[in-house]
């Protein structure tokens, strides 16, 4: 039974919540007519289903606690893991919010499925849209740790806060037990004024070891509630930010702040302050990334701002490129995703957050609105700087790419007057001086970046064999210094190394002009799949013509002119489906948008341009039985789909067409954790070599022979599959095959 002690006094077991009394069945005495009023009896196995079976990846168990300190207004969460690379380790979850009380914990931790959530979408201190589920969390981690332990702190009063400590022994939860009648020790004391509110729930020991690759898919799963701006915005009281930090010893790349790793994807930090004195605006630059990181730059910008007092600001401008996520925990699909929710500059008023600032969808400072109109018409004090470009403007960052705040502070009260709501300030002249000290500190960072990416964009670089044969040619001048022996064998070493880049170069050289050459052949492929559509439509009508005139010819001529027709439609048939192959991959929709595609209808595209092919060679292809008629893709272009199936389609056809047996099947499903669709395609050909399975994705890698209809195959198919998956994480491989089939391509699409 629940023991809940209060300081020294303690409820006994008839003082308890009626909802949580124990509920026993009657005993199965002759009832003396067929009625029986019986409640429901729970076992301790719901655990299970609400647990371990609902959630079974362990980053998302422990990123639900996470949520939960989100949902109770915390701004910051403490991760540590202790040993957590040995069996018996231990995770710790803290927050700063607002914590349970005693009756909290009783009414919603211990009583499963309560509607709270439900009825309070919002949470009381920040109104947030609550992020947990249905208290998946505190199940959830039964599948992390044999024990959890649970201390709160919540203010019961003004002068009252109370500490409440629960203890959840998992594995006495077992199936077939009633679950309320198994104890929870739940411990509730009142504690100093001066505790801060909070929770920390202590999973201890743990059920298996975690390695650094699940300690990054926790910090995946969390980095969509992550504002940035909450490490530029310290200090601020109403600071409605939130983030968590991870301490590892034992993987400390893995260690630190959430907010603070994506800022250090940013290309530089920009701040401005203006001088309350004179009204100049002064600003200062420092570059973060590539070949100028560390540089600083500085400008003013005399006068022009009287209205604004001391104001000031702080940004940071993130690119969404490779550069931008090399060495982070996280990648492009996930700074493009903080940025739809977070991006943006905020203000804040005398410490105060004007909430309508920096929300998703705003434009205060028309970023978005110049980018698409294409503005680039510079200040004039900022023209002499643009040298090279004559319009650097057009690289100037959307809102979702700047991270930041405006600090209103010294301004006469009358300057700045915020609309009735509170959420927005009256456009006057103070407002528009505000938006121009800020919109010209942005303009001024793009001329920046716009001429120092024009310079490292033109610079002459020497080639890497280059600088090798320098560093060689000046370790044989000191050769006296480090002795023969040893120069010697360094030299040879560095040799190799010059002859080897030189060679790759060399490759490289000869794959980009076979690229070209492609490049220019799906030009050519545009213009033929165009005039195709003409001549078909000729071809079929005069087709229909003909069919006409049998009528008019001697009866023993016209079975074999029936048979002429005949053939003709068949092959202007096999036609069409080739000029609606080359339209799903050349025509203006398929590369339009990106949409959700039914998977089923793409094969049936591919694989009837290859019907009368695979007809002539006794080539079976199957997508019908495996592959769902419902299954919808993530959003990917069109064109994209089509030419990932069609390249492992014609793949499959190579391999088949020389054996005796001649079979492809294709496979589609949707996979709920993690949500991705996957495609398996099967042949019984002659099978890929385990040995080279990662070769064949290496470009101009093959070893399918020529083909009068698929051609002499470059190598390049499967790069070109994995190219197109690598923007949305996909993946592309080969896996074991099942029995009865030669060898397995795997294509996974997950959900963005």
């Amino acid at each position: 039974m629940l023991r809940y002690d209060v300081q020294e006094s303690r409820l006994a077991d008839s003082t308890r919540p009626s909802h949580l009394a124990q509920r026993r069945i009657p005993e199965p005495a002759l009832p003396s007519k067929d009625t029986w009023n019986v409640p429901f009896h729970v076992d301790a196995g719901i655990l299970v289903q609400l647990g371990e079976e609902l959630v079974t990846d362990r980053a998302v168990a422990l990123a639900e606690l996470v949520k939960n300190a989100y949902d109770a207004d915390a701004t910051r969460v403490q991760i540590r893991l202790d040993d957590v690379s040995e069996p018996e380790g231990a995770i710790e979850v803290s927050d700063n919010g607002s914590g349970m009380s005693p009756e909290a914990v009783l009414a919603h931790w211990m009583t499963i499925a309560t509607p709270t959530k439900q009825k309070q979408l919002y949470s009381p201190k920040f109104k947030r849209l609550r992020a947990g589920s249905k208290g998946i969390g505190r199940f959830a981690t039964r599948c992390l740790a044999r024990k959890l332990t649970l201390t709160t702190v919540a203010a019961i009063s003004s002068s009252t806060k109370r500490k409440t400590t629960a203890e959840f022994e998992w594995d006495r939860f077992k199936a077939g037990d009633p679950l309320d009648g198994i104890d929870v020790p739940v411990v509730s004391e009142v504690v100093s004024k001066s505790t801060p509110t909070g929770t920390t729930l202590l999973l201890s020991p743990l059920r298996e070891v975690w390695t650094e690759k699940d300690v990054r898919s926790v910090r995946r799963h969390l980095n969509s509630l992550i504002d940035p701006r909450a490490a530029l915005e310290e200090g601020k009281s109403d600071k409605d930010s939130f983030d968590f930090a991870i301490e590892s010893p034992e993987y400390p790349s893995q260690s630190g702040s959430s907010a603070r790793e994506f800022l250090d994807a940013a290309w530089c930090e920009l701040m401005g302050q203006i001088d309350p004195d004179t009204g100049a605006a002064h600003y200062q630059l420092r570059i973060l990334k590539g070949d100028h990181k560390g540089k600083t730059r500085k400008l003013t910008h005399p006068g022009g701002f009287p209205r604004l007092g001391s104001t000031s600001f702080n940004l940071r401008w993130i690119r969404y490129n490779k550069d931008a996520v090399a060495g982070l925990s996280f990648n492009i699909r996930d700074l493009s995703r903080v940025g739809r929710d977070h991006g943006g500059i905020a203000i804040y008023d005398k410490q105060f957050r004007v909430t309508g600032y920096g929300s998703p969808g705003d434009d205060w400072l028309q970023l978005d609105e110049d980018r698409a109109n294409r503005k680039s018409t510079l200040e004039p004090h900022l023209r002499a700087l643009a040298e090279a470009d004559d319009r650097p403007l057009l690289l100037a960052p959307a809102t979702t790419n700047v991270y930041g705040s405006v600090s209103l502070d010294g301004h006469a009260e009358s300057d700045f007057r915020q609309t009735p709501n509170r959420e927005r300030f009256v456009q006057n002249e103070a407002f528009e001086q505000l938006r121009s000290f800020v919109r010209s500190g942005i303009d001024w960072m793009t001329v920046i970046y716009a001429q120092l990416s024009y310079e490292e964009r033109t610079a002459p670089r020497e080639s890497p064999a280059a600088q090798i044969r320098q560093v060689r040619m000046r370790l044989e001048r000191r050769e006296e210094e480090l002795g023969q022996e040893l120069s010697t064998e360094i030299s040879q070493v560095l040799r190799i190394a010059e002859s080897t880049i030189e060679a790759q170069r060399e490759e490289t050289i000869g794959e980009l002009s076979m690229l070209r050459v492609m490049a220019s052949a799906g030009t050519m492929v545009q213009v033929f799949t165009h005039q195709l559509v003409g001549v078909l439509a000729g071809l079929e009508s005069d087709q229909r013509s003909l069919t006409r005139f049998r009528s008019s010819l001697p009866e023993s001529r016209r079975p074999d002119y029936s048979k002429a027709v005949s053939m003709l439609k068949e092959r202007l048939e096999a036609a069409r489906h080739q000029s609606e192959l080359l339209g799903l991959l050349h025509g203006r929709d398929a590369r339009k948008h990106r949409r959700r595609h039914n998977v089923r209808a793409v094969l049936d595209e591919v694989v009837g341009a290859f019907a009368g092919y695979a007809e002539s060679f006794g080539i079976t292809i199957n997508t019908e039985s495996e592959v769902p008629s419902t299954l919808k893709s993530p959003p990917v272009f069109r064109a994209e789909l089509g030419a990932i199936l069609l390249n492992v389609i014609t793949n499959a056809i190579k391999a088949v067409k020389d054996t005796k047996q001649r079979d492809i099947l294709v496979e589609a499903w949707r996979e709920r954790d993690p949500d991705q669709v996957v495609i398996h395609v099967h042949d019984s050909g002659i099978g890929a070599d385990e040995s080279r399975w990662e070769d064949y994705f290496k470009p101009f890698v093959s070893d399918s022979k020529p083909d009068v209809l698929l051609g002499v195959g470059t190598g390049l198919g499967l790069k070109i599959v994995r190219d197109f998956l690598e923007p949305y994480d996909g993946e592309a491989a080969f896996v074991e095959p099942p029995d009865g089939w030669s060898t397995t391509m795997q294509i996974i699409l997950p959900e963005p």
